[in-house]
């Protein structure tokens, strides 16, 4: 069953970004499509790539007021994120992280945050036993959001350590002891990935002052905005530009489930759900989408200002002929999912007929909560259900 995602705003090409496809095709292969297709079938992932043609700042973003200097890395800058918007004004203890965040939240934010950050660095040989392990762990953790040994945690590999026995006995519940590692998702290199997220975030949070912490969040916050803006502004500027990347993949994608028998899902993010509804309402009428996804996104907010090719202003909330758009005959299914904390992401219900919204909450801040859908294992296993659900 192909699939095809197609990304939102500010994603640049680099090797932050063919890791980001690694690990995120396979969770969507483990966990989003498990038990939709058969577990050897290998499905086309399709990954469309349109940042190249997104906004480019020519003075290097000298036009942000109060800008700090940057931090470094592309992964400091997300670090810095969850853990200020996870921990928010509480004091920071680099040793003891991971705890903190289940004491204060839940065991299911750490392993959200350990498994997100461990995965901007799979590569694609690993990734399937990477998934494996994360589905696992997260299992653990949304049965046991507050286990009692996180009272003898004293520090961040001690937590480490009584997760992963803490997993191996309950996989031990119901297979064989001598495979229960093996079923753990694998290898010791995948735990060895989730040990050197750990590292990051210990000597992350240990080089930074708390003042420098403060003062690095809301420098953030501008950048990513602005790169927000930015490819928004570019894609009403040019959109042939951007949408011709995407318009091949999708026709490939509908080929393939064709001489198949299968189905065809897409999944936008963000801006690529505006790009992506613009696509199949004008360029690509015709093509057929079994299920349509979109994530954080903001296709109603366009609608409404009436900046899509297929916009008709003659539907409104007032409008004589119709208040509402209907969902487009091409699309089977659609699902828009939104988090309550993401203020860039918003509902179809009202506008549009035939679709409906769907909550999921991160439970983080403004920026990481829209930025993090698909690093988090318990996303995917949410719109696995979903997808469950249609099909029934």
């Amino acid at each position: 069953m192909p699939l095809v995602f197609v990304h939102g705003v500010n994603v640049r090409e680099g090797i932050r970004y063919s890791s980001n496809i690694n690990a995120r095709n396979a969770l969507f292969r483990r966990l989003t499509l498990k038990g939709i297709i058969d577990e050897d079938n290998n499905s086309t992932i399709f990954n469309p790539y349109w940042g190249r043609y997104g906004g480019q700042f020519a003075w290097d973003y000298a036009s942000l007021p109060g800008r700090v200097e940057t931090l470094g890395s592309g992964e400091d800058d997300m670090i810095t994120l969850l853990l200020s918007e996870l921990l928010s004004s509480q004091d920071i203890q680099s040793e003891n992280i991971l705890a903190q965040i289940a004491c204060l939240h839940s065991l299911e934010d750490s392993i959200d945050l350990l498994l997100a950050i461990s995965s901007k660095h799979i590569i694609d040989g690993v990734s399937s036993s990477w998934a494996d392990l994360a589905l696992n762990v997260l299992d653990y953790a949304q049965n046991n959001r507050h286990p009692a040994w996180l009272n003898e945690v004293t520090d961040d590999y001690v937590f480490l350590h009584y997760l992963k026995q803490k997993v191996a006995e309950q996989l031990q519940k119901n297979i064989p002891v001598d495979s229960a590692i093996e079923s753990l998702g694998g290898n010791s290199e995948s735990w060895e990935d989730i040990y050197e997220a750990v590292s990051r975030i210990f000597g992350f949070v240990a080089r930074m002052s708390g003042k420098a912490f403060a003062l690095a969040r809301p420098s953030l916050h501008r950048e990513i905005v602005s790169g927000f803006l930015g490819d928004i502004f570019v894609y009403l500027k040019r959109p042939e530009l951007i949408a011709q990347e995407i318009i091949k993949d999708l026709k490939q994608a509908r080929v393939e489930a064709d001489d198949n028998n299968e189905k065809l899902i897409v999944v936008a993010h963000s801006m690529g759900g505006v790009i992506t509804y613009d696509i199949l309402t004008h360029y690509l009428s015709d093509l057929k989408i079994d299920v349509f996804v979109t994530v954080g996104s903001q296709v109603a907010f366009f609608e409404e200002l009436k900046l899509f090719h297929a916009s008709d202003f003659n539907i409104s909330a007032t409008s004589e002929i119709s208040t509402s758009v209907e969902k487009p005959a091409n699309i089977h299914h659609w699902v828009n999912i939104i988090d309550p904390n993401d203020v860039f992401s918003f509902s179809l219900d009202g506008i549009f007929s035939g679709v409906h919204d769907f909550n999921y909450s991160t439970g983080n801040g403004i920026i990481s909560s829209h930025t993090t859908y698909f690093d988090r294992p318990s996303f995917h296993k949410c719109l696995n259900k979903r997808i469950h659900y249609l099909y029934q």
